[in-house]
């Protein structure tokens, strides 16, 4: 095979690998192959490959052409998808943090996965539109959390007994060193 990379359309994404066609294929002249080597097995070091051993075309073999396009942005866009996900799933698992960084890369990945018109992918698409709702879950989920602790005295006593463990002391007289007055729910 033959990697023809100085075309133009190298830089537009597309490579073209030249490859032989088979023997059956209308519009080739080559003797058909019969699982026999067309020289009754005799051939010279230039006739094959020298690692694969396998024929190189002959003269009269067509030659033709196949297109690969490459697409530049491909992992960006599938990166922002995957991120996008896990950023919903960390968010409903109530941590803090993890879904802020998750989003903001998977937004950052899904923009900047455009291609040369400017276009998103709808993968890109999905990744930024989930990387945004997993942030505004999690604002969402870390609110909602930090009001049931601060109104439910339930919750408090448990937060509360949690922080003492932690700290060595309560979470009211931490506040009050720091100049803060934190209402305690009753």
């Amino acid at each position: 095979m033959d990697f023809n990379n100085d075309s133009n359309e190298k830089d537009k994404g597309s490579w073209y690998v030249e490859e032989p066609k088979r023997s059956n294929e209308p519009g080739n002249n080559a003797a058909p192959n019969n699982g026999q080597r067309p020289d009754d097995g005799q051939s010279s070091d230039n006739n094959r490959f020298q690692n694969s051993g396998q024929d190189m075309p002959g003269d009269d073999e067509v030659i033709r052409r196949v297109y690969i396009h490459i697409r530049p942005n491909t992992m960006l866009f599938t990166g922002s998808m995957i991120l996008g996900i896990l950023t919903v799933a960390t968010a409903l698992l109530g941590t803090v943090y993890l879904p802020f960084m998750l989003g903001g890369v998977a937004i950052v990945m899904g923009i900047l996965s455009r291609d040369e018109q400017g276009m998103v992918d709808f993968k890109a698409k999905i990744g930024i539109l989930l990387g945004a709702l997993g942030i505004v879950l999690n604002i969402v989920v870390v609110a909602t959390s930090v009001y049931t602790v601060f109104n439910n005295p339930e919750q408090y006593e448990a937060f509360d007994s949690v922080f003492e463990r932690v700290y060595g002391e309560d979470f009211a007289s931490f506040m009050q060193e720091n100049g803060v007055s934190v209402p305690i729910p009753e």
